[in-house]
């Protein structure tokens, strides 16, 4: 049930959210279970009776054989009505629950079609996406270079598979990366982040060239902004950043020495 193409900030609020709703309808099959009961495929005559509720289907005869009765409580509701009772659930489910990103607090780069989506946890469909170093989230700024932690269980991208542990990770924030351009409807957002593992120059870089931008993701993770909305990230102050530094290396090797096949064969070891 789209809404009409009126002009308009509140127009344009309803065509943004509908398009975020997905409609499931169950059936009845009862004890006798029939194609009848059960096919709601795009030829059914039922899916086409939903679909003519506004009366749009004049010339399909099919249609004349379903009777579609929509009612709230006790009382039977038109189109209109409906529409209404639609459109004003769709406003009430948006104030309550939509946390929209149009975009970062700077100045933003767009990247064209980039060839690296699933590997930034991007949909394929996308076409443009804007990076940012920085963004308003939660009443808070989120700025490049923040040291973040974020709680265990999280599934973010990696470099080849997906991550998800059972610790903390701990990370630098290096870009915010958006999905469509500023006033498309609002698409996905991901925090690129470099773990505090990997080397500076092991991190996701903005590659800007003459005829087109890339970002190089490398060795870094890509988490969804919805983490931030959870309260699953915060970030670090210095001093607790440096004192898990220090952790992580002395948990590390001090050196890694190369022995040669002599040396191996002495400790019988092959290889």
């Amino acid at each position: 049930m789209e809404p009409k193409q009126n002009k308009g900030q509140k127009a344009e609020l309803l065509k943004r959210c509908c398009k975020r709703v997905k409609c499931f309808v169950e059936t009845d099959a009862g004890f006798n279970p029939t194609l009848s009961k059960t096919d709601l495929a795009q030829h059914d005559v039922f899916t086409k009776a939903l679909r003519c509720f506004d009366g749009s289907c004049h010339n399909d005869s099919s249609v004349e054989e379903v009777s579609v009765d929509a009612r709230k409580g006790e009382r039977s509701l038109n189109r209109t009505q409906l529409e209404k009772q639609y459109h004003d659930w769709i406003n009430n489910m948006h104030a309550k629950y939509d946390v929209e990103m149009d975009g970062g607090d700077d100045e933003h780069t767009v990247i064209i079609n980039p060839s690296n989506k699933e590997r930034l946890g991007i949909s394929k469909d996308v076409e443009v996406i804007r990076v940012h170093t920085s963004v308003s989230r939660k009443g808070k700024t989120w700025r490049r270079g923040d040291h973040l932690k974020i709680q265990p269980r999280v599934v973010a991208r990696m470099k080849n598979n997906f991550y998800s542990s059972k610790s903390n990770f701990y990370g630098t924030l290096e870009y915010v990366v958006v999905e469509g351009l500023r006033g498309d409807i609002c698409g996905e957002a991901r925090l690129i982040c470099r773990s505090i593992e990997c080397p500076g120059d092991q991190g996701c870089l903005l590659e800007v060239g003459q005829d087109s931008v890339h970002l190089n993701i490398k060795e870094s993770f890509s988490f969804p902004i919805s983490v931030i909305d959870d309260n699953k990230c915060q970030t670090m102050d210095e001093d607790s950043w440096c004192q898990m530094l220090r952790k992580k290396s002395a948990k590390a090797p001090a050196c890694i020495e190369v022995l040669r096949n002599s040396q191996g064969n002495d400790l019988a070891i092959d290889g």
